[in-house]
């Protein structure tokens, strides 16, 4: 895919999420309200005009016409959380639904297994450190772990993926009772058979229980609905928009004392390589952990309603929003009207921002959570492995 040339200068002209002045109240929501009736009249536009094309899912132009004699190719289908390609027998398959497992973040959880063949990662704020949702569906998982608590916010989060199976353990009473409430088919530790998640003799507990997906799989009944496309994805020849600017590397910081993660753009590998507590961040392979797409919403916490000490994010409303993908970063503004929809992402002037076909991390972070990282240190850290 060809990238525009651009010029990059002598420094990040902003090294945090580009948000508005002031107070976030009354600005953005003047904002947010005209980009909202902008939209619509767009959308009116496209119903009731005479315009003879019309703008697929990727940003690519599908020609038609009045004439009966045309003929348009039918869209390539492509496998819902990840924008690939896929082949008829794939489709049949993927109707099938996702399934979601809570993954430990402890250095003493390290390496995790499962991280690496899962389409969409969302990484959560939690009291002790960042903690994971790893969602499998257009690849199949068998061991994977180490499986930890739900929390609050999940209840929030899962609905958007249909009704998708939910594997976890533990977690206060609290916890648990939002959880059996919400609108996803929990199949955690206290709930399916016992033989069916066990521990890993060789890694110190609680940091060491994992199950296997297919095991897991079986639990599925008919009421579970396989989730919908999460994101909007460039189509082949799509060009990135002029809203992109460089990115060597980006820092998360989910509020917590322990290493922030990073990661960094490697051009060589076409993708972006994660680090975490030093150096790379690997899985139980060896491999590290790498993203097509990394997406960092940022959301307003309060205390967690099971729990004080744990953050409780706040994931529908909007806020501001940095996509990462193809070594260039869009700053822009999410949406989510409710539990059962998805993020919607668009740049400051209102339109769709993109990501690339592939796996996606989805950070969910504090305000101000996500810092650009400057060329300097990006190559640094390639080079050596070792982070600031």
């Amino acid at each position: 895919m060809e990238v525009p040339c651009r010029t990059a200068g002598t420094g990040i002209e902003a090294s945090r999420l580009a948000r508005l002045d002031g107070p976030r109240s009354s600005s953005r929501s003047a904002r947010l309200v005209a980009l909202a009736l902008a939209a619509a009249v767009a959308l009116l536009a496209a119903a009731c005009g005479s315009s003879t094309s019309e703008t697929a899912v990727g940003g690519s132009e599908i020609s038609s016409t009045s004439s009966s004699s045309a003929t348009t190719a039918p869209p390539v289908p492509t496998a819902p959380l990840t924008g690939i390609p896929i082949s008829a027998a794939e489709e049949a398959r993927l109707q099938r639904p996702a399934l979601v497992v809570k993954i430990d973040n402890d250095v003493l959880a390290m390496p995790q297994a499962g991280l690496n063949q899962a389409d969409i990662v969302i990484e959560e704020p939690v009291w002790e450190k960042s903690r994971f949702a790893a969602i499998f569906h257009s690849q199949d998982i068998e061991r994977v772990g180490p499986i930890r608590s739900a929390r609050t916010h999940d209840a929030e989060l899962l609905p958007m993926l249909g009704h998708p199976l939910v594997a976890w353990s533990g977690g206060n009473e609290g916890v648990t009772e939002i959880m059996y409430e919400a609108d996803v088919h929990n199949v955690n530790h206290d709930l399916v058979a016992f033989e069916d998640y066990y521990r890993d003799s060789t890694r110190p507990a609680p940091h060491n229980l994992y199950s296997t997906g297919s095991v897991l799989r079986g639990y599925a009944t008919p009421e579970d609905t396989p989730p919908a496309p999460q994101f909007q994805y460039y189509a082949p020849g799509d060009d990135l928009p002029g809203t992109a600017t460089p990115a060597a590397g980006l820092t998360l910081d989910f509020g917590t004392e322990d290493g922030e993660p990073m990661w960094v753009w490697a051009a060589d590998r076409n993708t972006w390589v994660r680090y975490q507590d030093g150096g790379p961040h690997v899985d139980e392979t060896g491999a590290q952990l790498s993203a097509v797409n990394v997406v960092s919403v940022e959301v307003t916490t309060i205390p967690g309603p099971a729990d004080a000490r744990d953050p409780h994010a706040i994931t529908t409303g909007t806020g501001a929003v940095a996509v990462f993908s193809q070594g260039h970063v869009i700053y822009g503004l999410w949406a989510r009207s409710d539990a059962h929809h998805p993020f919607t992402l668009t740049d400051y002037e209102g339109n769709p921002i993109m990501l690339t076909p592939g796996n996606t991390y989805l950070a969910i972070t504090p305000v101000d959570g996500t810092a650009l990282m400057d060329e300097g240190t990006a190559a640094s850290v390639l080079a050596t492995g070792r982070t600031p």
